[in-house]
């Protein structure tokens, strides 16, 4: 199966020949989502199973090398996790702990999979006494309640699903660089072979080393899980953009669904980031043509079918959830926002209030990690795509920017360290570019910044806290 041929030749829609397991898929995903309700089984792991075909797909045509290296990588970051667990000592699950979400989601899991077991297969999305959650979000309790229906309720078997996670979280980023880079290298030479592979397991590299993950893997919380399911729709819809692939974006459009079920407004903002994508190939005269039939077919959906107008009230209703308190003045609105972007940027963990008295210490490792490595190189990454006009760049970044709004407005004002967890994932693909396209001037200016930023916060921290 061979991937290489350069995005100049083909046009939509679709004008490219597909491999037969290619098709497979593609059938395969117009049947079970048609049938979903009479089949939810199939339909459920054709979602997991669309990425990691992809993902084989791609690691065989890596280099022998380069594949060897993201394996190794991949196994070293489970390695790793696990020698992290057994230092960590008993954790449980089964009662209240610091962050109380991973008590929940271990209930709601352990009630889904007793309702599984007497044949009862509720929508859990209702509201009502358990297995019902009256949410949105019930993807990651769904997941959870299939490895609970096989094993019995056990706070091990989440532990595990978290080593799955974190292994191959590195190779999607790593193996997304390389779809968007490769391809790019044939259309306009940006890249030469060397420099591609390179990027690849710079970025995977430094997916891997990422110290906060280990934290976050540590609790039985939908973080890391959501990670990985972000950043395999990820792959799947540059695989679908770049190479004009109707059956990777038939893969995408499964996941970002799943998605939506596990984080409504991930899945949202990388929905918003394909259409801008696929708008600015249209001719300009018809641009605002295309953005009006698009709100249409919205307005339509919403009010004229059942499950769109319900599936508006609870996202709506979650929106509210969302909603910060209202201020008594204007300049309190305006100063809280000025004041959470900062905090999104610049400070996703040790700044901010946490559930104890003192900061999260566990998180400072990834915060200078953050600070010092992955965004000065992000930023030369990020400026490099712009300046060489790299389009399809286009869907991670407003994939970005639409979450971290929200976080921005919403009740978080920016204090939001597992929200914003996945996102993170997205700045390290820019810092991989920026490991082959290095940019030192302003590299320096942004850990500059960063100090300026993280002396302001301890005084202030030594005034709050003694």
């Amino acid at each position: 199966m061979n991937f290489d041929f350069a995005e100049k030749q083909y046009r939509w829609p679709f004008a490219v020949r597909l491999a037969p397991w290619q098709t497979v898929l593609l059938i395969a995903a117009v049947a079970f989502g048609g049938l979903r309700s009479f089949a939810p089984l199939p339909f459920w792991l054709l979602i997991f199973l669309f990425p990691l075909i992809y993902l084989v797909a791609e690691l065989r045509d890596c280099e022998p090398v380069l594949r060897r290296r993201l394996i190794y990588i991949a196994a070293a970051t489970a390695a790793a996790h696990l020698l992290a667990l057994v230092f960590r000592g008993s954790y449980t699950a089964a009662f209240p702990t610091l962050w109380h979400d991973d008590h929940e989601f271990y209930t709601q899991a352990a009630s889904l999979a007793k309702a599984w077991h007497s044949h009862f297969y509720p929508d859990i999305t209702q509201k009502g006494s358990p297995p019902y959650m009256g949410t949105l979000h019930v993807g990651y309790q769904r997941v959870l309640a299939a490895f609970f229906y096989i094993t019995g309720p056990s706070t091990r078997t989440g532990l595990v699903l978290n080593v799955v996670c974190i292994s191959i979280i590195p190779v999607f980023l790593a193996l997304t660089a390389r779809v968007i880079c490769g391809i790019s290298a044939k259309s306009r030479p940006l890249f030469t072979a060397g420099s591609i592979s390179r990027l690849t397991l710079g970025t995977a590299l430094i997916a891997a080393c990422y110290p906060s993950q280990f934290y976050w893997a540590a609790f039985l919380l939908k973080d890391l899980f959501l990670s990985t399911i972000f950043t395999a729709t990820l792959f799947l819809v540059c695989i679908g953009c770049l190479r004009r692939d109707p059956a990777a974006l038939a893969g995408f459009i499964l996941c970002d669904y799943f998605l939506y079920s596990v984080r409504a407004y991930a899945a949202i903002s990388l929905a918003i980031g394909l259409i801008f994508w696929s708008v600015s190939h249209i001719p300009r005269r018809y641009t605002i043509s295309a953005f009006l039939a698009m709100i249409v077919a919205m307005v339509l959906v919403v009010n004229y079918t059942e499950t769109g107008y319900n599936q508006f009230s609870r996202l709506w209703s979650s929106i509210m959830f969302l909603a910060p308190a209202p201020k008594i003045t204007t300049a309190q609105s305006v100063g809280q926002l000025f004041g959470s972007i900062p905090r999104f940027v610049l400070s996703p963990y040790a700044w901010v209030a946490s559930p104890e008295k003192d900061p999260l210490y566990g998180l400072y490792p990834g915060m200078w990690y953050l600070y010092l490595v992955v965004y000065p190189l992000a930023a030369a990454g990020f400026f490099w795509s712009i300046k060489n006009d790299f389009r399809i760049a286009v869907i991670p970044v407003l994939a970005f920017w639409c979450s971290a709004f929200i976080l921005i407005m919403a009740v978080y004002a920016g204090n939001a360290s597992r929200q914003r967890y996945y996102l993170e994932y997205i700045v390290m693909i820019f810092a991989g570019i920026g490991c082959v396209q290095p940019n030192r001037m302003l590299s320096a200016l942004i850990l500059v910044l960063e100090f300026i930023f993280a002396a302001g916060q301890l005084i202030i921290l030594k005034g709050h806290f003694h």
